[in-house]
């Protein structure tokens, strides 16, 4: 049901939901004039790239990215005992108990995929694994694959 493409794209959502927090809970009035705080990070297999004002900018990005790895700590498949590779283990055995967070996202990617008549396909895992997209072991499948 999840693949490395697919967290990618849950990733980047919640990636999006936390810079918009992080923007609108940072933003200063209009009669102040800063200079923007901006950090960069590598976290969801990309470089996330985070600009803030305000008194407070430094510390609520730094809370930002602690966030967002947070939640690729629950959601990577690189890690055998996240919470999805624990969903794809049990997959067709029974639950799996998850956090808020990757129920959301799960939650967010079957709406997307419906709403979308299946173009972003939350279920696209088994081929991504397949054809090794994502790392350095990409390729083709034979014909018998």
């Amino acid at each position: 049901m999840t693949t490395k493409f697919c967290l990618v794209k849950r990733k980047l959502f919640l990636t999006f939901l936390i810079i918009y927090l992080v923007f609108v809970t940072t933003a200063c009035n209009g009669s102040q004039k800063t200079e923007p705080v901006e950090k960069s990070n590598f976290a969801l297999n990309t470089i996330i790239t985070i600009q803030a004002y305000g008194p407070h900018a430094n510390e609520a990005i730094d809370k930002a990215f602690e966030r967002i790895l947070e939640v690729e700590e629950k959601m990577t498949t690189k890690d055998d005992l996240s919470e999805v590779n624990m969903i794809n283990k049990k997959a067709g055995d029974g639950f799996q108990a998850v956090s808020t967070d990757t129920f959301f996202v799960i939650k967010k990617g079957m709406q997307y995929s419906e709403s979308t008549n299946g173009i972003f396909d939350i279920t696209v895992g088994p081929l991504v694994k397949l054809w090794g997209i994502g790392t350095d072991e990409a390729r083709i499948p034979s014909n018998e694959e």
